[in-house]
């Protein structure tokens, strides 16, 4: 990598694994690297509480990991619809439950949330949240990133989307992220 260019690494939870944290933190420390994001948490709905309660326990493990490693934030791919079940809304709700039960252990970590909105073609399997309109509702619905007198919008990570694919609501014409911020603090920035 040339020098003075201020590069961002983006490793995946597997690859953590597979070094270990310990080893992954001192690889990240001794080179001085930035890490802009983990990923990924997330997969919040499942057919039983159990298994959201262990979806929310590993999601608290990945934000420890994000914070190991000082990362930029944690990105959620927020899980489809669990078992057979047609209901959209229903595993949106588990979405934003999980990310609501996520948010203390985040914010005293100091690592940033960031949905990840993925296309509808997944909303099956990998995400039920698909369009940034649904994500800026959880954040809403959060109390986070409240665009009333101010209408201040949060900050975003991840590679930008072009305008052509990108969904976004009427009002902000030049809002298009394909990840959005949610909760916390780090290095000195407001979420």
């Amino acid at each position: 990598m040339p020098k003075g260019r201020n590069y961002g690494h983006f490793p995946w939870r597997d690859q953590i694994a597979a070094i270990g944290l310990d080893e992954a933190a001192r690889i990240v420390r001794d080179n001085k690297l930035r890490v802009t994001g983990v990923c990924r948490g997330g997969m919040f709905p499942a057919e039983s509480t159990a298994g959201r309660q262990a979806n929310i326990d590993d999601n608290l493990r990945a934000i420890d990991e994000a914070a190991a490693l000082n990362a930029d934030c944690l990105v959620l791919v927020v899980g489809g619809l669990p078992g057979s079940s047609k209901d959209l809304a229903g595993a949106r709700q588990m979405v934003s439950d999980g990310i609501a039960a996520m948010l203390p252990h985040a914010k005293a970590s100091g690592v940033k949330i960031a949905i990840e909105p993925l296309h509808p073609m997944y909303a099956a399997d990998r995400a039920c949240v698909n369009t940034i309109d649904q994500a800026l509702d959880i954040c809403e619905t959060l109390g986070r990133n409240r665009r009333r007198r101010h209408r201040r919008l949060p900050r975003l990570v991840g590679p930008k989307a072009g305008p052509s694919h990108c969904p976004r609501r009427a009002d902000e014409p030049h809002f298009c992220p394909s990840h959005l911020r949610l909760a916390g603090a780090h290095q000195g920035h407001a979420a």
